[in-house]
C-alpha cells in the first residue's frame, strides 16, 4: 500500500507578517541623529544594551562619577554665644528643614481654605444676586401683564344679580336659590373678584 503524504507544513502568514512588523518598529525606535548608530543598532536589545555594546555610556554619572570634596567631622564643640543644649533643643540641620516644611504646609493650608471660603462667598452672594434680579424680572413682567379670566355668561348674570342684591355678603349669596350650582362663600368671593376686575363691571358703573 502506498502511503498517504502528510500536508506541507506551511507557517501562518499572518503571524510572520506581524513579527516583521513588530521588528520594524522595533528598530524605528533608535531615533539618533548619528547614522553609526543607527547602523549598529540592534532592534532585539535594549538601549542600555545597545550602546554598551558599542562602547558608549548610557549613563554619564556611572561612566565618570562625581569625586565630592572631602568634609571634615564637626564635632559638638561650645562656640560663643551658643550653649549646647539650645542647638541640641533645635535638632539637627535635616530636623529644622522638616520643621521649616511643615510649617509652610501649614500656612499655604490655611490661606488655601481662606481663599476657598472667600471665593465660595463671592460664587455664592453672586449666585443669589443673579437669582433676585430675574425674580424681580418675572414679578415686574407678570405685574405688567394683567391676567385676564373670562366667565362664562351665566356666572356673569349671577353675579350682576348677587351684587345688586346682597352686596359683600357671601353667606347669603350662597343660600340664594338661583344658586343652582352651589357654590360656597368662598368660591362665590373669588368669582367676584374676578368679575370686577372684567370689563362687564366697569360698564355697569358707568351706567350707574
Amino acid at each position: 500500500m502506498v502511503k498517504k503524504k502528510g500536508k506541507k507544513f506551511r507557517p501562518n502568514l499572518k503571524q510572520v507578517a506581524r513579527k516583521r512588523r513588530i521588528l520594524e518598529k522595533k528598530k524605528k525606535k533608535c531615533r539618533s541623529a548619528i547614522k553609526v548608530i543607527k547602523e549598529n543598532w540592534e532592534g532585539n536589545k535594549t538601549p542600555r544594551e545597545n550602546l554598551m555594546s558599542m562602547g558608549l555610556a548610557f549613563n554619564a554619572n556611572e561612566a565618570v562619577p562625581v569625586k565630592q570634596p572631602r568634609r571634615e567631622i564637626i564635632d559638638m564643640l561650645p562656640i560663643e554665644g551658643l550653649d549646647l543644649e539650645e542647638a541640641r533643643v533645635l535638632g539637627t540641620v535635616a530636623e529644622q528643614r522638616l520643621k521649616k516644611q511643615k510649617r509652610k504646609k501649614l500656612l499655604l493650608q490655611q490661606k488655601s481654605k481662606k481663599s476657598c471660603e472667600s471665593i465660595r462667598k463671592f460664587k455664592a452672594l453672586k449666585v443669589i444676586s443673579c437669582l433676585e434680579s430675574e425674580v424681580a424680572e418675572e414679578q415686574s413682567l407678570r405685574d405688567a401683564n394683567v391676567r385676564t379670566v373670562r366667565l362664562p355668561d351665566r356666572d356673569v348674570e349671577l353675579l350682576i344679580y348677587l351684587a345688586e342684591r346682597y352686596g359683600e355678603d357671601y353667606e347669603a349669596m350662597a343660600r340664594d336659590p338661583k344658586n343652582l350650582f352651589q357654590y360656597t362663600p368662598k368660591k362665590i368671593c373669588s368669582l367676584m373678584k374676578i368679575y370686577r376686575t372684567s370689563g362687564f363691571h366697569k360698564v355697569i358703573e358707568g351706567m350707574c
